[in-house]
């Protein structure tokens, strides 16, 4: 029973899990372009205007590209972060399992060490501690 309702929480975990990576890709990939609009063509923009001075435009592209590049780059590397922080919180309960498991193993282990010292022992018929 017990097996039969860690399987079912691993599955609904790791289905979430599935969820917000996906999530996150949709974050990732609209974040980006906000900040292409926002960033970038206003960075054009302004470049394009009629009052702009040739070495202003060229200064407003440039501005416009790096602070975009840097944006885009800031945002990517923290999804990444936080998929690999849900994907760690994903193998949390596969390894409590996993740590459960040897626990029992080794309560076993020592109940069985345990019940072999209290049973007597004997040599060709005869007990050996009496």
């Amino acid at each position: 029973m017990i097996e039969m309702i860690e399987f079912v929480l691993g599955a609904v975990t790791n289905t979430a899990s599935c969820l917000r990576l996906w999530a996150l890709s949709l974050e990732h990939s609209q974040l980006t372009d906000v900040i292409y609009e926002k960033v970038f063509l206003a960075a054009v923009d302004k470049a394009a205007d009629p009052d702009t001075g040739l070495a202003a435009a060229d200064f407003y592209w440039f501005v416009g590209f790096a602070v975009w590049l840097f944006c885009t780059v800031a945002v990517l590397r923290i999804m990444e972060s936080l998929s690999a922080v849900l994907h760690a919180l994903r193998l949390v309960p596969e390894q409590v399992l996993l740590r459960r498991r040897r626990q029992v193993r080794a309560v076993r282990a020592q109940v069985n060490a345990c019940s072999n010292l209290m049973t007597p022992r004997t040599r060709a018929g005869r007990d050996v501690r009496a």
